[in-house]
């Protein structure tokens, strides 16, 4: 039983996506899947449930693999893999898989298999290292969710590493109208400076808090599967200047085609606009890294968010704003 949100925003999916990746083809089954949800918006799959019978084929190899995305649901969590046992149940092997620790702020995933050895590959598109948080395995931005102030209401906190210090993300100010408590605790600056961690700032420690999510890593990288344990190889620093919101493949190759850039970060964190996008190019498929890159001549000030294919062109949308049309040769 999956529940895909409990107030879908633009449809009764609640911005998830499914998809069965056979042989390399990725085959979209979202609307396919409908007929399972609920009038409570909960994806019911019974024993009865066959993916042969919803796919209308006779026979399906066993290799193949779900994929199962949420475009709203995708933060402060890892590449997650969720492998099928049966028709009907999976179990999380994200651990076994050696991706627990990729907690990010990813915003794409796509597989391929980069160095045609017949495993699955991951490239995964995050915010980039051109940013305020410097996370790590050792110093993780923190998320701290409970009812601090007793409002029955979550109370979201950060806490990042700021030069070996944790320090909150928030602003005094912006503390004291969330949890209006601290105004007493912390009457000024000065006091509001000596917090060094979550129990100092609330008096409730880790072990005593609800629930705490983790940011370890920023880079947009390839996974390569090698014998089940998937290894991290980041992208050229270039890509790494702003997030990376989608990627497309040119046809039998690994040279992709990438946009990003987001401007609704907080103003703590500012715009994230350094590259609008650009090409990878020249896939060293034993030292996984791009020999060269180029930089796609868009406007550097706008969000991009997705690469179209249409005919021999590529569309890339921007966020309430124009789409750009280049032609695919021309970009090679």
């Amino acid at each position: 039983m999956i529940k895909p949100n409990s107030n879908p925003i633009d449809n009764i999916l609640g911005g998830w996506k499914f998809e069965v990746i056979i042989e390399g083809e990725i085959i979209n089954i979202s609307e396919e899947i409908r007929i399972y949800i609920s009038d409570s918006n909960i994806l019911e799959i019974s024993d009865e449930f066959s993916i042969n019978k919803l796919l209308k084929r006779r026979e399906i190899s066993k290799n193949f693999y779900w994929r199962i995305s949420n475009k709203y649901n995708k933060k402060w969590m890892p590449i997650t893999i969720l492998i099928q046992e049966d028709d009907f149940k999976f179990i999380n092997k994200t651990f076994e898989y050696g991706l627990s620790g990729t907690n990010g702020l990813w915003n794409v995933v796509e597989v391929k298999d980069f160095n045609e050895d017949g495993k699955i590959d991951i490239i995964a598109g995050n915010a980039g290292t051109n940013f305020k948080w410097k996370p790590s395995i050792k110093k993780p931005v923190k998320l701290y969710l409970d009812d601090f102030d007793g409002n029955q209401q979550p109370d979201p906190i950060i806490f990042y590493d700021f030069f070996g210090k944790y320090v909150p993300f928030s602003s005094k100010d912006k503390l004291d109208k969330q949890l209006p408590f601290l105004k007493k605790k912390f009457p000024n600056y000065n006091n509001f400076s000596k917090i060094k961690d979550i129990k100092s700032l609330t008096g409730r420690g880790e072990k005593d808090i609800l629930e705490i999510k983790y940011i370890y890593d920023l880079e947009s990288s390839i996974f390569i599967n090698e014998e089940g344990n998937f290894k991290k190889y980041a992208l050229p620093p270039s890509a790494q200047l702003s997030c990376i919101e989608d990627f497309k493949f040119f046809k039998n190759s690994n040279n992709l085609i990438y946009v990003g850039n987001f401007s609704k970060y907080v103003t703590e964190l500012g715009f994230s606009s350094a590259n609008p996008g650009g090409l990878l190019l020249d896939l060293d498929t034993k030292k996984m890294n791009y020999k060269n890159t180029k930089s796609l001549p868009l406007p550097i000030n706008k969000d991009y968010r997705a690469i179209l294919d249409f005919d021999d062109n590529q569309l890339i949308f921007s966020n309430n704003d124009y789409i750009y049309s280049f032609k695919a040769n021309s970009l090679k």
